[in-house]
């Protein structure tokens, strides 16, 4: 029976695993990584998740105020865009379209950096086609959503 390693995202056989890692859910050579790539990884898939559920709470809120003064560039930007996104509509239900109707630069900041996970039919509403949409303040430097392309979000 496989075990998951949620560093590396995978299904691993038994014998990746040392008995610390079967508790951690790290497998060996997930281990053998920099303490700092892994913190990446792990601080990534956390901010990451926080867009799936259904409330970002004042706690979560909390923890991304933490999360924006970490050592690595990336982790900054992405907490600080969940920030945004969680300051703006906390509450996942009809998240995307709200920001697509109110605020089109934060949806468009999200697309940059979530690639596939906003929704396509999001798109297709009259708001994001006015001139406002095409903003050039947005930063040129953003990180790339290939890690992120595997995961589906439910909408």
């Amino acid at each position: 029976m496989p075990h998951y390693c949620r560093v590396c995202d995978r299904y691993r056989a038994n014998e990746k695993f040392t008995g610390r890692g079967h508790r951690n859910h790290v497998c060996k050579d997930c281990q053998r990584l920099p303490p700092e790539e892994r913190d990446r990884i792990e601080r990534l898939d956390e901010l990451y998740a926080y867009l799936n559920q259904s409330n970002i709470s004042p706690r979560n809120v909390a923890r991304l105020d933490i999360l924006i003064r970490h050592g690595d560039s990336e982790v900054r930007q992405l907490a600080g865009l969940v920030l945004d996104v969680a300051r703006v509509k906390p509450h996942k239900k009809r998240r995307w379209k709200f920001l697509a109707q109110n605020h089109a630069t934060l949806l468009k900041r999200l697309k940059m950096v979530y690639g596939d996970w906003v929704p396509e039919e999001v798109w297709h509403h009259d708001e994001i086609l006015e001139e406002s949409w095409f903003v050039d303040d947005i930063p040129e430097e953003v990180p790339d959503s290939s890690e992120s392309s595997d995961v589906d979000l439910p909408f």
